[in-house]
Order: C-alpha cells, then sequence, then structure tokens
C-alpha cells in the first residue's frame, strides 16, 4: 500500500494539550457538533485536522 495516507487520530487529552483547552471543553465541543469524534470501542478519539480547522484565528484588532 505505497502512496496512500495514513490518518491519524487523538485522543480527547492529546487534542486537549495540544490546542491548550481543557478536557471539558473538548468534550462540550463534541456535544455540540464542533468536533466531530469516533468511538473505537470504549475510546473516543478525534482527527487533529478537524480540530485544528475549527480553532478560529482572531483578526488583528490593533487600530492603524
Amino acid at each position: 500500500m505505497t502512496g496512500a495516507a495514513v490518518r491519524r487520530y487523538e485522543s480527547i487529552q492529546d487534542a486537549a494539550e495540544r490546542t491548550g483547552v481543557s478536557q471539558t471543553t473538548i468534550r462540550r465541543y463534541i456535544h455540540l457538533g464542533v468536533f466531530k469524534a469516533y468511538r473505537i470501542g470504549r475510546l473516543i478519539r478525534l482527527d487533529p485536522l478537524q480540530v485544528d480547522l475549527a480553532l478560529d484565528p482572531l483578526r488583528d484588532s490593533r487600530r492603524r
């Protein structure tokens, strides 16, 4: 299987640590539908790309 992209998933804890928010915030966003979560048995996993895309960059609020 050459050339196929391998999809990586992360735990709620990993996503929270990587983005600097609490696990409760990640779980809230899953509940609100902001993040799509995947259940594998008892484990819950997130696609890091989807988490990154949900982050909303702030505009520069300084007046020029």
